[in-house]
C-alpha cells in the first residue's frame, strides 16, 4: 500500500510539472507574440486574441496607468489608430514614392522593436494564473514633422499576470517600466537635464498623446524614474516565489493602486 501510495504521489508531482512545463511554453508564445503584434502596429488583434475578457484587465505603461477593458482598449488601441491616421499624410508627402494617404499604409515611418530577454516565469500550484517578468532592450523610432528621424534606444521591465482562461493562457495585468530611454545621437548622461526639465521622449510622447484625447489614467501609482547621472533607481525588480493562486491584487504592478 505504502508503495502505491508512493508512485500515485511521483505521479501527480509529475504530471503538475508537465502542466508547468507546458504552461511556460504557451505564456511564453503569449508573450512573444504580443511583442510581434505591436511591432506590426496590429493592436487590435492583439487585443481580440492575447488579453483577457475579464472586465478588470489593467495595462500601466508610459507613467499611466488604466484598469477595466474600456479603459485598456482606449489607451492601447485607440490612441495609436488616431496618432497614425495624423502621422499618415505627413509621411505620404515626405515619402510619396513609398507612401500613400491610403489606409493600408498606416504606421509607415514608425518602428517599435523589442527583445524580449530574461524571462522569469512562475505557474500557480493550481495552474490557474501565472506571473512573469522579461527585460526587453530595443530601438524606437519614427518620422517627425519636417521629416526627420528620431531614434531612441530603450530597456523596458515588463511584468505581467496571466489567467488560463477558455483553455489558453491570456494576459490580464501588464505593466512596462521604462528603465532607460535615450537618442541614438545623444549621450545618455546629457539626458539628466532633459528629465530634469520635463523634456525627454517620453514627456514629448504623452504631450503628443494628450493632444489627441488619450484617456486619462484611472490607477495612481508611486513613479519609478529612469536612472541619470544625478538620480539613481530605487525600485528592484523582485523575484517571483512560488505561490498556491492569486491573491486578489496585481502582483506584476507594485507601487500601483
Amino acid at each position: 500500500m505504502a508503495g502505491t501510495d508512493a508512485l500515485r504521489a511521483y505521479a501527480l508531482e509529475t504530471y503538475q510539472k508537465s502542466l508547468h512545463a507546458l504552461a511556460y511554453c504557451e505564456i511564453s508564445n503569449l508573450f512573444t507574440a504580443f511583442t510581434f503584434y505591436v511591432r506590426g502596429g496590429a493592436e487590435q488583434e492583439c487585443f481580440d486574441k492575447l488579453w483577457s475578457k475579464r472586465e478588470d484587465i489593467a495595462y500601466v505603461t508610459a507613467g499611466k496607468g488604466y484598469r477595466g477593458r474600456e479603459a485598456v482598449h482606449a489607451w492601447f488601441v485607440e490612441r495609436k489608430q488616431a496618432m497614425r491616421a495624423e502621422k499618415l499624410p505627413m509621411v505620404a508627402q515626405l515619402y510619396p514614392q513609398q507612401v500613400s494617404n491610403d489606409p493600408a499604409f498606416l504606421g509607415a515611418g514608425d518602428y517599435d522593436f523589442h527583445m524580449l530577454t530574461t524571462p522569469h516565469i512562475r505557474v500557480s500550484n493550481d495552474n490557474q494564473t501565472a506571473k512573469g517578468a522579461w527585460w526587453a532592450p530595443g530601438l524606437l523610432a519614427e518620422v517627425e514633422q519636417g521629416g526627420e528621424l528620431r531614434t531612441l534606444l530603450t530597456t523596458i521591465n515588463y511584468g505581467c499576470d496571466f489567467i488560463y482562461e477558455d483553455g489558453a493562457w491570456k494576459i490580464w495585468h501588464l505593466r512596462e517600466f521604462e528603465e532607460f530611454s535615450y537618442p541614438l545621437d545623444s549621450e545618455y548622461v546629457d539626458m539628466t537635464q532633459a528629465y530634469a526639465a520635463g523634456t525627454t521622449a517620453l514627456d514629448q510622447e504623452l504631450k503628443r498623446f494628450a493632444a489627441h484625447g488619450a484617456p486619462e489614467p484611472n490607477v495612481t501609482k508611486t513613479a519609478m524614474e529612469p536612472m541619470t547621472k544625478t538620480r539613481v533607481t530605487a525600485m528592484l525588480p523582485d523575484v517571483i516565489e512560488p505561490y498556491e493562486t492569486w491573491d486578489d491584487s496585481m502582483s506584476c504592478i507594485r507601487d500601483y493602486e
